[in-house]
């Protein structure tokens, strides 16, 4: 939210060290080499979502702020049916903001288990 996106690649990157995925931080980190364009590397680990292990909700986040709503709600059906922890903010997350006018995302949210 603070726009410090050198600081954001590097919180992602600690989260999958966290869960054992060194080689993944360290693409995250080499895809944000030299304080790159922010949209331009979400869009590169967006590609190598699979490959980064990412969870899907977070990518969903991505996703959204690139605009890509289609792909955007792809994810969060995949963080929905997977389970994904991170789902529980959904209703509140201001990543989510790009879409909530859409009639989907109702739809998601009640998938979810949030009531209306």
């Amino acid at each position: 939210m603070k726009r410090d996106y050198a600081a954001a690649v590097q919180e992602l990157a600690k989260v999958q060290e966290a869960r054992g995925e060194p080689d993944a931080a360290k693409l995250i980190r080499e895809s944000f080499v030299g304080g790159g364009d922010w949209p331009r590397f979400l869009r590169k680990i967006t590609e190598q979502r699979s490959r980064l292990k990412l969870y899907p909700y977070f990518v969903a986040g991505f996703f959204a702020e690139l605009g890509e709503k289609d792909k955007a709600f792809a994810a969060l059906n995949e963080a929905v049916e997977t389970k994904d922890q991170h789902t529980a903010q959904m209703k509140i997350d201001p990543y989510m903001d790009p879409l909530r006018d859409d009639p989907h995302f109702p739809v998601v949210l009640r998938r979810a288990g949030f009531p209306e």
